[in-house]
């Protein structure tokens, strides 16, 4: 029974991961050639196309890389290489399309390869031209019609016509069929061409879309999406489309990558198959695992487990005799990496992944598959890594999950000697300690030192104050903050008439692992998100309700320092040029909140660019100019609220610039958490 995994990692002849994202699959005397990204954890550049075989889709054999990193060109050093696809040509031979690029992704160009035979290591030819000049696209597909010819495909939907040869384009056929998208795959059913694309959401995963057309030059029709609402491809991007002989004929099989990031090796791979009726598309059900051959799904029954950490280091330890073991677990958007190992009695290590339980679906499913191994004791342990995807796109919209948690739900064993596995745990040691969690407003402080081992985070949440340390004073306006290290002594006062300050301290062996970067005894934060701003307040109650836990101090201290880490390391990476850019930009919102600031007027203020503003704005301070004049405006608003308690709130939203009462409520409750009516009679 030939069983395809959905969701899980694959292993090889050797047990090393299948590493074969965003590729395709080709058939040849009855054999399956599976072309992907070569990706490692440690190295982002661009280490080959990989290449495995299989008869039956379930077992794979690595045959070596397809195509091996470049000396120079557009696949040399510092260059990605990406989206491989591989066409057979009409006279003979194979042809190779990928995207190359540099590091950032800002210089996109189609590469070409070519192969005598499918097994044989293909060639690098340069770009892939159209009337002598390159096609710089990214995300690319590859279509053969009926007829041999081939076609490449390009985000946006644009659709070129190769040369026999495969070494150039010699027409478009189809241009921005599909706007707004990217990943993009085509096959033929039927008398109807069916276009599949992604919607353009970074690493995110979103409800894929399809389009159709009797022609491939048109008219083509958007139909909308193939999986059920809000399935997002059921946790997947759209890859490559191919056909599988099966008891019922060929079968149109989706080809899509369940994508991981910044861990990129870690990604999976989600293959079922697609119900054609007419010109509607669909892929009705999400199957665990399907035997392809006759098109049903594999039914499971795991053994219940509960198991939920989110310290790093905790784990579980599964022994067992069999031949093979699943597990289930439950992915969220709270979130992160796990470390599985499979290993012999003896400690001979089988087989070893890191696994994503990250997702903006709340499902449970099988998160790792060992497959068929010989009959003997092994043992397999689950570990909490501790970290989660966390990134912005070029926009600089923020994606990821906002903590590390691991949730197993059950296993099923194969051909195991006993029903049941052994199970053992093993807690972590906590890494952190709160001694003190709590805001208030303050007046004046006495003179308070810091012990060996003790962090204190002060941030001004409303109003302004200023700290005294280190022979200096350090000025703290609403919306910043200031990280004090060990052996330090300190004093703050007001400025203003109000000054409501949140305090974290904290300490723990796990802290100089965590912020190696912090060099000096003190480190300011001049700006800080919404969500680092409210983080104090909010957990507080959890905090107190939790009666002081060892192990809820600990993730709350993790929690918040993960929140401050890429502050952090902005300031350690961005040029002295970069950061003098964003101080202006910073300055002028803060002196101009009031003011309605576009991107443009604050460009103009820098003598640059919007593109290089902006960037040089998130380089600094991991976010944009737009976010921090949301939090500045109301923290602006709270003062009011604190100093002039009869203020009107349609006065309030005038003076701290905001376009109506309405919007002011409605920031202001995104980022506090409640209303500025409710936050006036509280306070």
């Amino acid at each position: 029974m030939p069983t395809i995994m959905n969701g899980v990692p694959w292993f090889d002849q050797n047990h090393e991961l299948v590493n074969s994202a965003g590729g395709c699959l080709l058939v040849e005397h009855g054999r399956y050639y599976l072309f992907g990204e070569n990706r490692y954890e440690t190295k982002y550049g661009f280490t080959g196309f990989s290449r495995y075989m299989s008869v039956d889709l379930e077992h794979w054999v690595n045959t070596g890389l397809a195509l091996g990193p470049q000396s120079s060109g557009l696949l040399g050093s510092n260059r990605i290489g990406e989206r491989v696809k591989v066409m057979q040509l009409s006279t003979g031979g194979y042809v190779m399309l990928m995207h190359t690029d540099d590091i950032r992704g800002f210089d996109p160009c189609v590469g070409v390869a070519t192969a005598e035979h499918l097994t044989d290591a293909f060639q690098f030819r340069g770009p892939l031209l159209f009337k002598g000049d390159p096609i710089r696209m990214w995300h690319i597909g590859a279509f053969t019609d009926n007829d041999g010819v081939n076609y490449l495909l390009t985000h946006e939907g644009d659709i070129y016509r190769l040369a026999t040869n495969g070494l150039s384009v010699v027409a478009k056929v189809a241009d921005n069929i599909a706007p707004g998208t990217e990943a993009p795959a085509l096959f033929y059913q039927d008398g109807h061409y069916f276009f599949l694309a992604s919607r353009k959401t970074s690493w995110e995963r979103n409800d894929n879309i399809y389009c159709t057309a009797d022609h491939l030059t048109g008219p083509w029709t958007y139909r909308g999406i193939f999986c059920p609402p809000l399935s997002r491809t059921y946790d997947s991007q759209c890859a490559y489309v191919t056909f599988l002989p099966t008891d019922h004929g060929l079968q149109p099989v989706y080809l899509g990558d369940r994508r991981s990031f910044p861990h990129q090796a870690s990604a999976t791979h989600v293959w079922l198959p697609l119900t054609v009726n007419g010109l509607k598309l669909s892929i009705p059900n999400y199957w665990t695992a399907w035997d392809w051959q006759v098109g049903k799904p594999v039914p499971a029954k795991p053994i219940p487990l509960a198991w939920t950490e989110t310290l790093k280091g905790a784990s579980m330890t599964l022994t067992f005799r069999g031949r093979g073991i699943t597990l289930w677990g439950r992915t969220g958007i709270h979130s992160g990496y796990a470390l599985v190992s499979l290993t012999t009695a003896t400690g001979k290590r089988v087989q070893h992944a890191r696994l994503d339980f990250y997702s903006q679906l709340d499902q449970v499913n099988p998160c790792y598959a060992s497959g068929r191994l010989p009959l003997d004791d092994y043992r397999l342990t689950i570990q909490v890594e501790g970290t989660h995807g966390d990134w912005y796109d070029k926009s600089r919209r923020h994606y990821g999950s906002d903590g590390n948690r691991i949730t197993v739900t059950g296993y099923q064993l194969m051909l195991a000697t006993n029903l049941q596995a052994d199970i053992s745990y093993q807690t972590a040691d906590f890494p952190f300690m709160i001694t003190s969690l709590r805001s208030q407003q303050l007046q004046i402080s006495d003179k308070v030192t810091t012990t060996d081992n003790q962090y204190v985070w002060l941030q001004s949440d409303t109003g302004t104050g200023e700290l005294t340390l280190a022979g200096r004073k350090v000025y703290l306006p609403a919306g910043s903050g200031v990280l004090i290290g060990p052996k330090m002594t300190y004093s703050c006062q007001k400025i203003t008439t109000f000054w409501q300050t949140s305090t974290l301290m904290f300490n723990g062996e796990a802290v100089a692992d965590m912020l190696p970067e912090m060099m000096t005894a003190v480190w300011e934060a001049p700006v800080l998100s919404s969500h680092s701003m409210a983080f104090i307040r909010k957990k507080q109650p959890t905090w107190l309700a939790a009666q002081r836990r060892r192990d809820i101090g600990s993730q709350l201290v993790y929690e918040f320092l993960l929140l401050l880490k890429p502050l952090l390391d902005s300031r350690m990476t961005a040029t002295t040029s970069m950061q003098n850019i964003a101080i202006r930009v910073l300055q002028t919102i803060r002196n101009h909140y009031r003011d309605e600031l576009t991107n443009q007027r604050l460009a103009d203020v820098t003598n640059y660019s919007i593109q290089y503003m902006l960037q040089a704005f998130h380089e600094t301070y991991r976010t944009t100019p737009r976010r921090v004049l949301a939090v500045y405006r109301v923290k602006q608003a709270k003062q009011l609220l604190l100093e002039q308690p009869d203020l009107p709130l349609t006065k309030i939203a005038s003076e701290c610039g905001f376009s109506s009462e309405t919007y002011l409520i409605r920031a202001f409750k995104e980022q506090e958490g409640v209303t500025p009516g409710k936050f006036r009679q509280d306070t």
